[in-house]
């Protein structure tokens, strides 16, 4: 072990404070004076040479003498006897600049290791007999000490604790400035998370000097955005966040206050806290039927403190046939044994404010009720529905400590145990993909079948993997399963006498399996058993699981995603460009899509290529073009401003609208904001000040808040940067602002690489009291000094929506065509659409939802028509755009100028010369990727795969039948093949004419003679096109059938009044083994909660709702009204999504569009993969109608 001698430590320590000692102003200095120093330099110096000479002795003196070692990180230093000072004290030179205390030092006495801390510069520790002292060297510019008050009690903060080593050589940094990071940690464990709302900053030093009260401290999440609060010595900080989790991390900025203070240091303070998921106990009753007051068992109970404005608290009781219930709460006292508070109140609502949570409605007796067997006590509240309280504590003074705003939701659940149906699963390409489109479960004396329909082409005899789920007072609990088996067994011990393997992990999904492999085609029995041989409560299932074929196609669920990220520049010759970014998400302008790019002034922008990612399927196109964008590879002009791009999804529908600027720098100063260049924002520059219009939206979507980035694009620093606002509905946030008390960098340069040091802030924030829907007006401007440098002048909205696209390119007869129309939208929430509201297009054309034009023309000319763009947004008005198509004639030229680059033809086909002997087919080569070989098109038609042609690799090897090529008749034809790019669905294609003639009329020419077109076209007026059009209006579901089914266990027998408009159907249902209400209202109504219904509706057979046997027959009643306005439903079936509403559940759903409640099911097997359940659907979801 290497040891260091006392003298060697001192001497380090004076060599790293004396170049940090003020040097003297006087240039002539007294003899005595120059004497002095030359006498220290010398003694320096001296000691400095003999440094490496006496080190090794040292540490052999130390290492044998020393009674005591200390180490302050990474090199321990051996103290001996005759070191200690006459008093017996030491003093130990911490070697590093403004060190934060408590300090920790780690002492090695007599072999015994010890960690001390030191709580102040001027704290003492007694190790063997001697005190320690700590000397440090301060300079009062970052954060030495602080302490933080929690419910009245003073709570210290500490630096990270050491990991001590004895590698180093004892010195440290010799400074920690510009410091960008220092993590401290605070024990906050034992308060209650409402203590934890109201913690103030008890003390804060920096260096020997506390913090004034003036000094300001800037606190946020480290989990979340910059929304940072400002505070000052005393002000209430609300650490409650993550509580859950029992700890959270926060970020403390110290100094000004200022985002544009250079000299403010950064800390990252680490909270520990008691984990408060149970916090709180609950208590819940409930009134039976007959009105009798009983207490429900709590099968779960979890607070979530993740962010401060969804604070949740959630109880889960086994109850299915209590219509009212009752709340009581109590504080978790093994959790919490000794909280500060004195008195604790809750008010009714939610409330940032004490003083407006004194004013609502006062509920302390009822949450906190102290008998809850009395009738009226506790808090009633409704299943399923959100409930906000605000907790607020006292002290024994009547101060308040804190204020805590939770919602409360009370959810039921059945305390059956019951299996899921689960899924059918093929292992394909390294994937397991779903296959099974519904599930069918019926029930008798032997058990249940469970029958899996599939989706159309998946032969049933081939073997798949299923897997089943297990609930459990309504949770997925799959590892409650004892054993499962294939067979029927009476018992775990009978299965495993027979032989028969365990297979519950494979069939219910546990320890990395993906289900169980068999053929199911002919049914496969399972024994599941749920608790072991001999237990009072082992539950056993008996299921026969089936697969059937099916006859509907399995939908393509293609991706909706639009993301693109640029990530970089190409110049003109394939190098990179030292760029830096705005991020996207720092301006809020638009939909976070105005980008910007900055590079240096010598950068040229006429040719520039972005770099980019996208989500997978997205296809990126500019303004005006017909092709899709590549990474590096498609250049630009970007000296005129923003190019435009637009990200189409991989489904058709969804697309996306960007606006990229390449912002350079330019001599002087030159403020810099992104919106300047949206041409909706009418920006003029009058006698050197910039005016605009700013678009402001403080919604959800934006956070609430609206930031303006800016960026300093010259090469000057602005001086005295400040912004004022003037506005009556936003204001600006305390941190996010300028004060005008700093400067803004220019942009700057650092070996290479462009360092962005020049870009600020603006926030803007809704007034309080401002009410939803307040239109946004005022201006912001931004000032360097006295001195106007640009105005913004606010409003809510910079324009609707439109259509940017104003020309298309032409189209070739009989040649595959796509082109997208573009649109301005910079919202992703409103949806675009398009529909054609006048004119005709060309045969075998379409408008595709997403603005594709797309199709096969059949016929030349001009075809004039009008698109309408249809936001969803209803505020939004629709715009129009009227196009003429040019359908130019098949010709040689410009049939072989429609092939695109990369799929050129490789071998052509030959004309083709009907009654000589020749070759039975020809070969049709294109150098495109087979992968992406969509079709094959004769004049137009699209011809059949297997019996027309055959396709193989070879690049895209085409071999084609005479016949097929002769099918036309004489004359000249036109070949087409049709790609779609890998991943984009981007359409490229190749294309050729050749001639068809007889014996007599060949002239020997080949297909590359001049063609004015096709003179034996047969099909010119035919529209088909298998390949493209726009989704179906109508709906396979939306018909009604009705079949007399004999009941028996588990099914059902439908029967409807006759009449012209059906008003009511009828089910008879017979009660299968396991049947409770809940289960089977969840089964036939989609929601459990219809069990009422169900119980209400069969009162003279039902004397009591947890009392029906097998067997028994119930009626379910299923209203149809079809008087209800069917344009509204028909129009929402036919876009093929609905956005669920405020009480909607699958059922109403169901029969508000099909006027068929129970086409629920139809609903929620087209949605499984987001509908987890089809109790849990929530506001705001868009679901996919069958």
């Amino acid at each position: 072990m290497k040891h260091m001698r006392k003298g060697i430590a001192l001497l380090l320590a004076a060599m790293m404070v004396m170049p940090n000692m003020p040097a003297s102003a006087e240039n002539v200095q007294s003899e005595t004076q120059t004497e002095e120093v030359a006498d220290v330099t010398e003694t320096t110096e001296k000691a400095a040479q003999n440094v490496e000479e006496t080190q090794v002795q040292e540490e052999i003196e130390s290492a044998d003498d020393a009674s005591v070692f200390y180490n302050t990180g990474n090199y321990e230093v051996g103290i001996m006897e005759d070191d200690f000072a006459e008093d017996g004290s030491y003093t130990i030179n911490i070697p590093e600049e403004n060190p934060f205390f408590p300090y920790e030092v780690q002492f090695t006495c007599d072999g015994e290791v010890t960690d001390e801390w030191f709580m102040t510069p001027d704290d003492t520790v007694e190790i063997g007999g001697h005190t320690f002292k700590v000397s440090a060297y301060f300079d009062n510019t970052v954060v030495t000490q602080m302490s933080l008050n929690v419910a009245g009690d003073t709570v210290t903060v500490y630096p990270e604790k050491k990991e001590f080593t004895n590698d180093g050589d004892g010195t440290m940094e010799m400074s920690l400035l510009p410091l960008t990071q220092r993590n401290l940690t605070v024990d906050l464990t034992g308060y209650t998370p409402i203590e934890l709302t109201m913690v103030s900053t008890d003390s804060i030093f920096t260096g020997a000097d506390a913090l004034k009260d003036t000094d300001k401290v800037v606190w946020k999440s480290a989990y979340y955005d910059d929304d940072y609060s400002i505070s000052q010595s005393g002000d209430k900080l609300d650490l409650s966040t993550n509580t859950s989790n029992g700890s959270s991390s926060w970020e403390m900025i110290t100094g000004s206050g200022d985002q544009l203070d250079k000299n403010d240091v950064r800390y990252y303070v680490q909270v520990n806290t008691t984990a408060s998921q149970n916090w709180l106990i609950p208590t819940v009753y409930g009134n039976n039927a007959e009105g009798i007051r009983e207490e429900l068992m709590v099968s779960d109970s979890q607070y979530y403190d993740y962010e401060k404005e969804t604070r949740k608290y959630t109880v889960t009781a086994v109850d299915i046939t209590h219509s009212n219930k009752w709340l009581a709460l109590k504080v978790n006292e093994q959790i919490y044994q000794n909280p500060k508070y004195s008195t604790l109140k809750v008010y009714e609502g939610k409330y940032d404010s004490i003083t407006d949570a004194k004013n609502a409605v006062e509920i302390t007796d009822k949450i906190f009720a102290a008998d809850m067997t009395q009738n009226g006590a506790g808090y009633e509240v409704k299943d399923w529905h959100d409930s906000w309280i605000t907790i607020v504590t006292f002290d024994a003074a009547g101060n308040e400590t804190g204020i805590l705003p939770v919602c409360i939701n009370l959810y039921n659940t059945t305390p059956d145990g019951y299996m899921g149906s689960g899924s059918v699963m093929k292992y394909q390409n390294g994937y397991y993909n779903y296959i099974d489109k519904t599930s069918h479960i019926t029930s008798d004396s032997t058990g249940t079948n469970l029958t899996f329909e599939l989706y159309k082409g998946y032969s049933v005899s081939e073997a798949y993997y299923v897997y089943l789920y297990y609930y459990k007072m309504g949770k997925q609990n799959n590892a409650a399963v004892t054993a499962a088996f294939e067979g029927r067994y009476a018992s775990i011990s009978e299965a495993q006498t027979a032989g028969s393997m365990d297979v519950k992990d494979d069939l219910f999904r546990l320890n990395g399996k993906e289900g169980y492999k068999a053929d199911y085609s002919q049914g496969v029995d399972f024994t599941i058993f749920v608790g072991n041989d001999g237990d009072l409560n082992q539950e056993i299932y008996h299921y026969t699981v089936k697969t059937v074929e099916g006859q509907t196609t399995k939908p393509n669920y293609s991706s909706n995603s639009t993301s693109v990220d640029f990530t970089g520049l190409m110049d003109q010759n394939g190098n990179f460009v030292a760029v830096d970014f705005i991020q996207p998400t720092e301006d809020s302008y638009a939909e976070f899509n105005y980008l910007t790019i900055t590079v240096f002034d010598d950068t040229d922008l006429s040719k520039i290529a972005p770099c980019f990612n996208t989500d997978r399927g997205v296809s990126l196109y500019a303004e005006n073009g017909n092709s899709k964008e590549v990474s590096g590879m498609s250049y630009h002009d970007f000296s005129n401003g923003p190019v435009q791009y637009t990200a189409v999804a991989e489904d058709g529908k969804a697309s996306k609208n960007y606006w990229l600027q390449v912002a350079k720098r330019t001599s002087g100063n030159n403020l810099y904001v992104n919106s300047l260049a949206d041409t909706q924002a009418k920006t003029v520059n009058q006698n050197g000040v910039i005016y605009s219009i700013r678009e402001v939206m403080l919604d959800g979507y934006h956070n609430y808040y609206h930031d303006i980035v800016l960026a300093n694009m010259g090469t000057q620093s602005i001086p005295n940067l400040k912004v004022e606002l003037n506005s009556d509905q936003v204001v600006l946030d305390q941190y996010w602002t300028l004060s005008g008390n700093y400067e803004l960098s220019p942009l700057g340069y650092d070996n290479g690489s462009v360092k962005a040091e020049n870009l600020a802030k603006i926030r803007l924030k809704p007034k309080d009291g401002v009410e939803a829907g307040t239109n946004v007006s005022g201006t912001v401007t931004i000032k360097s000094g006295e001195t106007a440098l640009m105005v913004l002048t606010l409003t809510g909205m910079v324009g609707d929506p439109s259509i940017i696209t104003k020309d298309i390119p032409a189209a070739v007869k009989y040649v595959p065509y796509g082109t997208v129309i573009q649109n301005n939208n910079k919202y992703s929430w409103n949806k675009t659409s398009y529909t054609m509201v006048s004119g005709t297009l060309p045969a075998g054309m379409v408008i595709r939802e997403n603005g594709e034009i797309y199709g096969v023309p059949q016929e030349t000319g001009e075809f004039t028509f009008t698109v309408q763009l249809n936001n969803s947004e209803s505020s939004f008005k629709s715009d129009e755009e009227t196009y003429t198509l040019k359908v130019l004639d098949n010709t040689n030229d410009n049939v072989e100028n429609a092939t695109d680059s990369g799929y050129e033809l490789r071998e052509r086909l030959s004309n083709v010369v009907v009654g000589t002997t020749g070759a039975d087919s020809q070969n049709f080569v294109s150098i495109g990727d087979l992968d992406e070989f969509q079709s094959l098109y004769l004049d137009g038609q699209e011809l059949t795969k297997g019996s027309d042609y055959s396709a193989e690799r070879g690049s895209t090897r085409i071999t084609i039948s005479t016949q097929t090529l002769s099918r036309g008749g004489k004359g000249s034809h036109t070949i087409a093949l049709e790609f779609r790019q890998k991943d984009t669905d981007t359409l490229k294609r190749a294309a050729q004419n050749y001639i068809v003639s007889d014996e007599k009329a060949n002239s020997g020419n080949n297909s590359s003679n001049g063609n004015s077109g096709n003179s034996g076209d047969q099909n010119s007026g035919n529209s088909g096109n298998s390949s493209g059009g726009s989704s179906s209006g109508g709906n396979s579901n939306g018909g009604s059938s009705t079949s007399n089914v004999t009941a028996t266990n588990g099914t059902v027998s439908q029967t409807e009044k006759d009449s012209q408009i059906v008003k009511q159907k009828t089910i008879t249902y017979m009660v299968a083994a396991g049947d409770t209400l809940s289960k089977i209202a969840l089964k036939m109504y989609g929601d459990r909660k219809f069990w009422r219904k169900i119980y209400a509706d069969n009162k003279d057979v039902l004397k009591n709702p947890n009392r029906i046997y097998v067997g028994q027959r119930l009626t379910l009643y299923f209203d149809l009204d079809e008087t209800q306005n069917q344009s509204d439903a028909d129009a929402t079936v036919k876009t093929n999504t609905y956005v669920i509403k405020p009480g909607d559940t699958l059922w109403k759903i169901a029969t508000k569009l099909y006027n068929k409640g129970y086409y629920w099911k139809n609903i929620y097997e087209a949605n499984r993969k987001t509908i987890k359940s089809p109790e849990r659907i929530r506001v705001g979801q868009m679901i996919e109608l069958p």
